[in-house]
């Protein structure tokens, strides 16, 4: 816990200092070349890959735009890296003319190809298997900030659907609220005692409900669109 806070003072100086600033993004150069290097699949070098260059200007965007109240800063920077290598890529590769050649059915040189239609589809795939990984690891390391782990959740996810709604409902009341949200992050716990004046639930049923409640405002302030699948938003 000690390190995070380390880094999150660390981010919150270097925002105001230029210098400070230049000085972070040096020390995590291993970080966000491991980062790269587990994205692209190989091992990346510095003054050699363009994607290094790429990923410290995203890295860069994580500490300027960095709230400590939204979350770990480590598990944003490796957000914003791998979200900024695929639009990399796909104007590199140029996808947005290819796909619109795709949908007219037509080239240049007249129909494309079956197996060009496959790539491309392929390649789309690939990307959202992509995302949903980095959502995933993002999220684990979000519940581990709570010592909490991905089976948690999984053994204490509500059957009800109506209890689940009830949850839901306390997620957003937090989210929605800045001083439960922020008390919720520094501490680590649930406001109990304010969540059971706010709400009809007793402090027991709101106690049995915590793995998923922490879950659930993990992915509304999030944004983690393939796990709000998984844990059965509605």
């Amino acid at each position: 816990m000690e390190k995070e806070l380390s880094i999150v003072d660390r981010v919150l100086e270097a925002q105001k200092t230029p210098a400070l600033l230049n000085k972070l993004i040096q020390d995590y150069e291993p970080f966000i070349a491991k980062t790269v290097k587990q994205h692209v699949g190989h091992y990346v070098t510095y003054g050699e890959d363009d994607e290094l260059s790429v990923a410290m200007l995203a890295f860069t965007e994580a500490i300027r735009s960095y709230d400590p109240s939204k979350g770990a800063f480590l598990s944003l920077a490796k957000r914003i890296i791998c979200l900024r290598l695929i639009d990399y890529y796909r104007k590199e590769k140029r996808l947005t003319q290819n796909e619109t050649e795709l949908q007219k059915g037509t080239t240049h040189q007249g129909i494309i190809a079956l197996d060009e239609v496959k790539a491309m589809n392929q390649y789309k795939e690939d990307q959202k298997n992509t995302d949903r990984k980095i959502e995933i690891l993002t999220f684990k390391e979000e519940l581990l900030q709570w010592n909490l782990q991905f089976k948690d959740l999984v053994n204490h996810t509500p059957k009800s659907k109506q209890l689940k709604k009830q949850y839901q409902q306390i997620a957003h009341l937090i989210t929605e609220n800045d001083v439960l949200f922020k008390k919720s992050i520094l501490t680590k716990r649930l406001p109990i005692k304010e969540l059971e004046k706010l709400t009809s639930l007793n402090r027991k049923k709101i106690e049995r409900g915590r793995i998923y409640i922490i879950a659930c405002t993990i992915v509304l302030k999030g944004q983690y669109n393939y796990i709000k699948d998984y844990i059965n938003w509605r």
